[in-house]
């Protein structure tokens, strides 16, 4: 597909069930070059295979059950907002010199790591997400967290806010959240918005327990949305 002059574009492609259900990759393979692209969607539950040439992409939301090749994956380097739908290792090694804003929504157990690796690799990044609204039974997804030794350059110098949508208060999300507050020098604003399934009494809870969390921001305001 050869867009030369299209600035924005938008990839739909779902399996349908239950013709689709054996899933796997079925052959097919989308391929996209546009040097004129600016804001482009991808929303792929087939499995087909993805290439994509984007070399002006400013704005990407990426929501993939198959792997991305590697000519899509360098592609991800020159965005500046990013929300990833996917496997969160799969970026690990990009280098994300441009992204200012990067939305997560979780799709396996060991996203965090990887996670503190891909702000290891956006040195200038200010707006993370963390979004479990997409997250198929988030509170079934087995976690694993292991506080890494070092703090990415941009929790240290650059991060000024930090959303968590549909918390659910687990032990390794605690520990998550806090290593993002203890390692956030110039934090402005971190605001926890709680899980549906919790009854209000239980939201009162976990707030009083998160408000103890230290943070190493001075300025920073810690916001509940219950």
């Amino acid at each position: 597909m050869s867009m030369w002059a299209v600035m924005c574009f938008t990839y739909d492609n779902h399996r349908r069930w239950p013709k689709d259900s054996d899933g796997g990759d079925s052959g097919r393979c989308l391929v996209v070059d546009t040097p004129a692209l600016t804001y482009f969607e991808t929303y792929d539950t087939t499995g087909d295979s993805c290439s994509i040439e984007m070399p002006c992409i400013d704005t990407a939301i990426i929501d993939t059950d198959s792997c991305p090749d590697d000519q899509f994956l360098r592609s991800l380097s020159s965005f500046s907002y990013l929300w990833l739908c996917l496997t969160v290792v799969w970026c690990s090694t990009i280098k994300f010199s441009r992204l200012r804003q990067c939305r997560i929504s979780p799709q396996e157990s060991d996203w965090m790591e990887p996670t503190i690796i891909l702000l290891e690799n956006a040195p200038e990044l200010k707006h993370l997400i963390v979004d479990y609204t997409c997250t198929k039974q988030p509170e079934n997804l087995p976690l694993s967290w292991n506080q890494p030794s070092f703090v990415p350059g941009c929790l240290s110098s650059q991060l000024e806010t930090f959303e968590w949508e549909a918390y659910g208060g687990r032990e390794e999300e605690e520990h998550f959240l806090a290593y993002v507050l203890a390692n956030s020098n110039f934090l402005k604003t971190a605001t926890i918005s709680l899980g549906s399934s919790f009854s209000l009494e239980e939201k009162q809870m976990m707030i009083e327990g998160l408000k103890d969390i230290p943070k190493v921001s001075t300025e920073a305001k810690l916001v509940f949305d219950i």
